[in-house]
C-alpha cells in the first residue's frame, strides 16, 4: 500500500478504537459487551413533533455508517416513521461510509417531509452527500463543507488494484453529477474540485451554488451543554489531503 493508504488505514483504526473507548465509558461497557457493541452516529428529536418551530431533528455528529457502525438501513427506517411537515437534519461529521450516506440521501429525497439540513460544523467526503438532499442547505457561520474523490483501502495484485481504480472513478463520477445536479455546471468540474479536494467555508459553499444561504439567526444558548459540544466537536481529519479550508489552497 502506499503510504497515504496507509495513512488513512492507521487513522481509521485509531479513530474506531477512540470511538469505542469514548462509547464504553458512557454506557459502562466491559470487554465482554465490545464484540456486539455497534458505534451510534446519529440520533432523532422530537420524532413525533409536528408543531412549527419544533420539527423533528436528526443529529448527524460522528462519522457515518462503516464498519462496526449502525447502518443506513437503521437510519432509513427511522426517517420512514417520522410523520411532519418538516425534518431538520444537522450535520458535523467528518464523513464515512459513501454507501450509506446515499442510501440517506435517497431516504430524504423520497420522504414526503420538507427536509432542511444545518451544517453546524463540518460536513465532509460523504457527509457532504448526506447534506445535497436538503430543500434548503443553510451553513451555519464558520461551518465548513468538503468534496473529493471517493477512496478505499486495497490490497493485492496489479489486476487487483487495476479494477480498484476503475470502481473508485465510478463511483466518483457518480458523486460529482450529484454535486452538479445541486450547484449546477458540468459534472467535469466537480469532478476537478473532488480531485484536488476542495474545503469550502460557508460562504464559498453558498457561492459554489451547493449551500443556500449562511444562517445569521444566533445559536441557542439554552441547548443542552452535551448537544452543544457535539455540534462543535472537531475532529482528526490527517486521513484527508488537507486538514481542512485553513490548509487547502
Amino acid at each position: 500500500m502506499t503510504s497515504i493508504h496507509t495513512r488513512r488505514l492507521e487513522t481509521m483504526v485509531a479513530r474506531t478504537t477512540a470511538r469505542f473507548l469514548e462509547l464504553a465509558a458512557q454506557r459502562n461497557l466491559t470487554v465482554a459487551d465490545l464484540p456486539q457493541a455497534r458505534l451510534p452516529w446519529f440520533e432523532v428529536r422530537n420524532a413525533d413533533s409536528g408543531r412549527p418551530g419544533q420539527p423533528p431533528t436528526v443529529l448527524i455528529f460522528d462519522e457515518i455508517g462503516g464498519s462496526l457502525g449502525v447502518k443506513a438501513k437503521e437510519f432509513v427506517e427511522t426517517i420512514e416513521a417520522i410523520e411532519a411537515p418538516t425534518i431538520r437534519v444537522r450535520i458535523n461529521s467528518p464523513g464515512g461510509s459513501v454507501f450509506d450516506a446515499l442510501a440517506i440521501h435517497s431516504a430524504l429525497l423520497h420522504h414526503q417531509a420538507r427536509i432542511e439540513v444545518y451544517v453546524d460544523g463540518l460536513a465532509a467526503s460523504a457527509a457532504s452527500v448526506i447534506a445535497m438532499a436538503g430543500d434548503d442547505l443553510i451553513m451555519m457561520p464558520g461551518a465548513q463543507l468538503m468534496i473529493h474523490d471517493a477512496s478505499a483501502v486495497e490490497q493485492g495484485n496489479a489486476d487487483d488494484h487495476r479494477q480498484m481504480s476503475v470502481f473508485l472513478d465510478r463511483q466518483s463520477d457518480n458523486l460529482a453529477d450529484l454535486y452538479a445536479r445541486r450547484g449546477g455546471g458540468d459534472p467535469a468540474e466537480w469532478r476537478h474540485l473532488m480531485r484536488v479536494e476542495t474545503w469550502m467555508f460557508a460562504r464559498e459553499a453558498v457561492e459554489s451554488g451547493l449551500a443556500d444561504r449562511v444562517e445569521t439567526v444566533e445559536i441557542d444558548e439554552t441547548e443542552e451543554p452535551e448537544l452543544r459540544r457535539r455540534m462543535r466537536r472537531s475532529f482528526d481529519l490527517s486521513g484527508y489531503r488537507y486538514a481542512g479550508r485553513d490548509a487547502a489552497p
